[in-house]
């Protein structure tokens, strides 16, 4: 009996596992199309998919930033924070991607989206370590309206450095 309870578990992870991995942006935006954000946010938010989402939109990949839209205005309380953690692991990986997407949504500027208060959570490999990554990606910069960006951005990591020394 114990053999096969071991059997029919094993057969369910198996098969969320499958399906968290075969979840792209474009299911998940089908999915938010046919339920509604409100319920699209509950049905990810409690199942092994809610990591893999969160994951695709921390990739700062254009699709998955329009999960992201899609689901931000639905999400609130834990899902509503871990959207925003995902959004600013984004941030360093692809700026040119999220900080346009996040300054259209919140009116706020580069600059003060680049100064950083880190109060839902510490990024890995600590502050300075965040800061250092999004500099580098920064100088990829290869447009005018990139530099200009780039260099609004890094007055808000200035800030952001002033803030945490000795820390």
């Amino acid at each position: 009996m114990k053999r096969l309870h071991w059997l029919f578990v094993c057969a369910l992870w198996s098969g969320a596992s499958t399906s968290a991995h075969a979840l792209t942006p474009t299911a998940v935006l089908s999915h938010v199309a046919e339920v509604g954000a409100k319920r699209a946010v509950l049905d990810y938010y409690e199942t092994p998919q809610r990591d893999y989402v969160f994951r695709g939109i921390a990739s700062g990949d254009r699709d998955w930033l329009q999960v992201y839209t899609a689901l931000r205005q639905a999400a609130d309380a834990g899902a509503g924070e871990d959207l925003g953690d995902a959004i600013y692991e984004a941030v360093p990986k692809r700026p040119f991607n999220v900080l346009p997407l996040l300054a259209e949504s919140t009116g706020r500027t580069p600059r003060q989206l680049c100064t950083f208060t880190f109060e839902s959570k510490l990024p890995e490999g600590g502050i300075g370590a965040y800061l250092d990554r999004l500099d580098r990606a920064l100088a990829q910069a290869s447009t005018g309206e990139r530099r200009k960006m780039a260099a609004a951005c890094r007055e808000g990591i200035k800030a952001t450095r002033r803030q945490f020394e000795g820390q």
